[in-house]
């Protein structure tokens, strides 16, 4: 049966292609670079629409073209942003050696960052259309801002939609790590106390080791969504703020919470569901996070965290799987089939039945831990 699309979420694409690095480049000359994007649906496909070729974009394999586009979509769940690159110079091309990549970004991605100006660099790519004898190489950076003209849709990070926070904690991971359950419960009513929130408003996403350098362990990462009110008055934005101030203020409560007294730094970024297997660290050198704030230089996106809202990918979590660096690519020539759309979900709803079996058994252990621990107590004092 056809997957039923749960919202038809329509609205306006703005996508400003900023400048691209590294592309391919001929013996002969470099070439003069042009980006063409289109949006593709399931069973149609826009009018292309192409940059201008400046000076800046005119014989380098590094063009700037600083150009904006608005893109009409009208069901952002099913649509996908193509933008190719092409060498303008090649006036007789064979086996399509004007082609120089193309980058794939599913719009449903945005959904949930409606309003966000989100600034991104992707890796360019072959197509599986076009084939070309040369390889292909390069990255291109674009800036893209979703805005839904659907009601009811999700909203801007400034009202309701949660605000992911990491705190760069200070204290060594081994010491956590036994009682990591407990010193998260600390957190959370830490700073449920100190925002004045209700339980719902803050989740704990979970805690790991702060790495860098490939494998030195300097402290703790502690994970943590936060969401606005439902009267959209004290906003994931205002929260974020307040938060961030307690945090510089050396007389608040901050400072006198145990579990968070050490952090070191606070960085925001977009909202993690629960799926990281307990006690992976995360490597801060090997990471690329995408996030509406930039991320630390030595704070990473949580290895193996899928941003709210995302669909899954065929491609595993890795240090460039955030979004394709950008965007799960589909795997058909320019459509997602109901059957593999149906497959991933599935996949998905799997995964989740596994990551929350495993959170269930590591609470059953250290529940049983701290059993054996009171028991042990009771009979030293008999």
């Amino acid at each position: 049966h056809p997957r039923q699309e749960s919202r038809a979420m329509s609205g306006v694409l703005s996508a400003v292609v900023s400048h691209a690095s590294m592309l391919r480049g001929k013996e002969e000359r470099m070439p003069d670079v042009v980006a063409q994007l289109r949006l593709l649906s399931r069973n149609s496909s826009s009018q292309p629409m192409a940059t201008k070729l400046t000076p800046q974009c005119t014989q380098t394999t590094d063009p700037v073209f600083n150009q904006q586009f608005q893109l009409q979509v009208e069901n952002a769940s099913s649509s996908q942003l193509e933008i190719t690159l092409w060498d303008a110079s090649d006036k007789s091309p064979t086996k399509n050696s004007n082609f120089l990549g193309e980058v794939i970004l599913n719009v449903s991605k945005l959904e949930n960052f409606v309003g966000m100006d989100i600034k991104q660099t992707f890796q360019v790519k072959p197509s599986k259309n076009i084939a070309v004898d040369a390889p292909i190489s390069g990255t291109l950076t674009m800036s893209l801002n979703y805005q839904s003209s659907s009601k009811g849709s999700a909203i801007s990070m400034d009202s309701w939609i949660s605000i992911g926070v990491t705190f760069c904690i200070e204290e060594d991971w081994e010491v956590i790590k036994p009682r990591h359950l407990k010193f998260e419960e600390d957190a959370r009513n830490d700073l449920q106390r100190m925002l004045a929130v209700e339980e719902k408003q803050l989740e704990v996403v979970g805690s790991e080791r702060w790495l860098v350098n490939g494998n030195q362990s300097i402290g703790t990462l502690l994970h943590v969504n936060l969401s606005g009110d439902e009267d959209k008055v004290r906003t994931a934005k205002y929260l974020e703020t307040k938060l961030k101030e307690l945090f510089n203020d050396p007389q608040s409560q901050f400072r006198s919470s145990e579990a968070l007294s050490k952090t070191k730094d606070i960085k925001s970024h977009h909202p993690y569901k629960k799926t990281l297997p307990l006690n992976v660290g995360t490597n801060v050198q090997s990471m690329t996070p995408m996030a509406p704030v930039q991320a630390p230089q030595q704070v990473a996106t949580p290895v193996k965290r899928v941003p709210s809202g995302y669909r899954p990918s065929t491609v595993s979590a890795s240090a460039n799987s955030t979004a394709e660096q950008g965007s799960p690519r589909v795997d058909s020539a320019r459509t997602e089939t109901p059957q593999r759309m149906d497959q991933q979900e599935e996949a998905q709803r799997l995964e989740e039945q596994r990551k929350e079996a495993e959170k269930k058994e590591a609470e059953r252990r250290e529940a049983e831990r701290r059993e054996a621990e009171r028991k042990e107590a009771e009979r030293k004092e008999a």
